[in-house]
């Protein structure tokens, strides 16, 4: 009788020790899951920031060609090939401008994309749970 209990005993301490093992295995998958989604969230960032600061560039070379055209238009016109290429410049500006406006609408909603992931990832760690893609 006392050969069965230990052998029970025995065998409900590696019972425990096999679930103890799981548990900490499972704690650390869960752990590297948060590095990596930490590691690609900050590498979108940069590339947010990055896009951004390609766009406020964009922007003030948009700026400064609107007032160089300005300037250019209260000069006295002077010859028939200058028109002709102000009129090609203006066609090339108004080709960039929808491409510039659809990059911006990109830019707006991979960022709400990325900040309803973020806020995702943020509830998962609350709550001590797995992330679910729920955005």
């Amino acid at each position: 009788m006392r050969r069965l209990e230990q052998s029970k005993e025995q065998e409900n301490q590696q019972q425990k020790e096999q679930e103890k093992q799981d548990k900490e295995k499972q704690d650390k998958d869960k752990e590297e899951q948060s590095k990596d989604e930490q590691k690609q969230q900050d590498s979108q960032d940069k590339e947010n920031s990055e896009n951004n600061d390609q766009k406020q560039q964009d922007q003030q070379k948009e700026d400064s060609k609107k007032t160089d055209d300005q300037a250019q238009k209260n000069e006295p016109k002077s010859s028939e090939p200058e028109q002709k290429q102000e009129q090609s410049q203006s066609q090339q500006d108004q080709k960039v401008l929808p491409q510039d406006a659809k990059r911006a609408l990109d830019a707006l909603e991979q960022g709400e994309e990325n900040l309803e992931r973020h806020k995702a990832i943020l509830r998962a760690r609350e709550q001590h749970r797995r992330l679910e893609k729920d955005w």
